[in-house]
């Protein structure tokens, strides 16, 4: 009887600590996901200027510019401009700096605040993710300007196989076009920044204990 209820209360405390994760995590990136006065502006700018520290160069002979839209829209602010040096031909393309690197930011720093774990493991957690974040937005980046200039186009840089560019296009669909790549990726790095093995025991142990309480109330 009092195995059932020690199991029972840790199995409520898990709930509970469960949904306020929930409501945490949805009020944190619900808060960071509205488009604030000035809010995209900066990250925008933040991240054109980023991305040209680490891409002026690209190749031997390379030039890549982050530059504001003429005309942006709520979500596309920002282009990418590629070209080489001594030639005035240049390709671009619009980006969404909120797509490629604001959304999947702020969903790690939710998670990660709304992680059941001490608030001294979350801070550390919050800088190993951010850290991982801007990686994987760092991978995303090289992904799409290193395809632009394997391409046949009068800025081309690398000649690539045909085999390898077209298994290159197809993980940029992955990484860049899906939308769901942008969400699924940040879960991951969260679980890996976030958790010990520890963590995982506890919880393989209350998912136990919570199918072996009904077996026990039927015992009664």
């Amino acid at each position: 009887m009092q195995t059932a209820k020690r199991g029972l209360r840790e199995v409520v405390i898990t709930v509970l600590s469960t949904g306020r994760a929930i409501v945490l995590f949805a009020v944190v990136y619900g808060l960071l996901s509205i488009p604030w006065p000035g809010l995209q502006e900066a990250y925008s700018k933040a991240f054109r200027s980023a991305g040209q520290t680490a891409f002026h160069n690209f190749g031997p002979h390379g030039v890549v510019k982050f530059l504001p839209l003429e005309k942006p829209t709520r979500t596309t602010d920002s282009e990418i401009t590629t070209g080489v040096k001594g030639d005035r031909r240049i390709g671009f393309s619009s980006i969404s700096p909120r797509f490629l690197g604001y959304l999947p930011t702020i969903e790690i720093v939710a998670l990660i605040i709304a992680s059941s774990v001490p608030w001294r493991r979350r801070l550390l957690a919050l800088l190993l993710g951010l850290i991982a974040i801007h990686a994987f937005i760092y991978l995303r980046l090289l992904l799409l300007i290193g395809i632009w200039f394997s391409n046949d186009t009068p800025w081309q840089q690398y000649h690539l196989a045909e085999t390898t560019l077209t298994i290159l296009k197809r993980a940029n669909e992955v990484i860049n076009v899906s939308p769901t790549t942008g969400f699924v990726a940040p879960v991951l790095l969260w679980i890996v920044v976030t958790f010990r093995s520890s963590d995982w025991e506890r919880i393989i142990r209350g998912k136990q204990q919570q199918a072996v309480l009904p077996a026990i109330d039927e015992s009664k």
